[in-house]
């Protein structure tokens, strides 16, 4: 039997993905995402989402699921939320678009919550206006290299993303190597809690995580 951490992140904050575990999933999804983008005609996935990822056997091997359904046309998105602005709103699909996704489904992973949960008119806003989700409380701190990363693949322009999968992963491993287990734990808070507000709310933070006296 397989198990998704789709259901480990339905299971609330008492689950947490730490470093290790985040490297076990992500990279191999990175090398299967990067070997269909290989293609004389590049496969798209354009479906990358959390139910898409089963961890099958004792080893809890990664498999990436809705392969044969890449390359068709989502007509209507099932999940715009898991989709790239110009996927929404745009020329199409590329093999950025399916990088723009695993930033996404990293977001998840860390922090246990949907980047972009709103409409598509919300999530084309954060890409291309702000704010964009974030990890860190200020611009020192630890996470920052982190929301640096994702922030990069989330970029509105494909162009400006990174150019494959591995190398997101590449980067993504290096700043989580930086940052304290205990810095990833913390950012995976309940949906209402006030730090959650905080951190969606674009305010600039003190270092205590107070917003800064008007």
């Amino acid at each position: 039997m397989g198990r998704r951490p789709h259901a480990a992140l339905r299971a609330g904050p008492g689950h947490i993905f730490h470093p290790a575990e985040l490297h076990r999933i992500l990279r191999p999804l990175a090398s299967a995402l990067d070997y269909l983008h290989s293609k004389a005609h590049p496969i798209l996935h354009r479906a990358l989402r959390p139910e898409m990822v089963m961890l099958c056997g004792p080893e809890l091997t990664v498999k990436l699921l809705g392969v044969g359904e890449a390359n068709r046309p989502l007509m209507p998105p099932l999940r715009p939320q898991y989709l790239s602005p110009e996927e929404l709103d745009g020329p199409g699909p590329t093999p950025a678009s399916d990088l723009f996704c695993l930033a996404s489904l990293t977001y998840e992973l860390i922090t246990g919550r949907v980047a972009f949960p709103g409409p598509p008119a919300a999530l084309l806003q954060a890409v291309r206006k702000g704010p964009r989700p974030f990890l860190a409380l200020g611009p020192h701190e630890a996470l920052a290299p982190v929301d640096a990363v994702l922030h990069r693949t989330w970029e509105a322009d494909p162009a400006l993303r990174p150019p494959s999968a591995i190398s997101f992963f590449a980067a993504l491993a290096a700043a989580i190597e930086q940052v304290p287990a205990a810095e990833l734990v913390r950012r995976r808070t309940p949906l209402d809690s006030p730090l959650r507000a905080r951190t969606l709310s674009g305010a600039p933070m003190t270092p205590s995580g107070q917003k800064p006296p008007s």
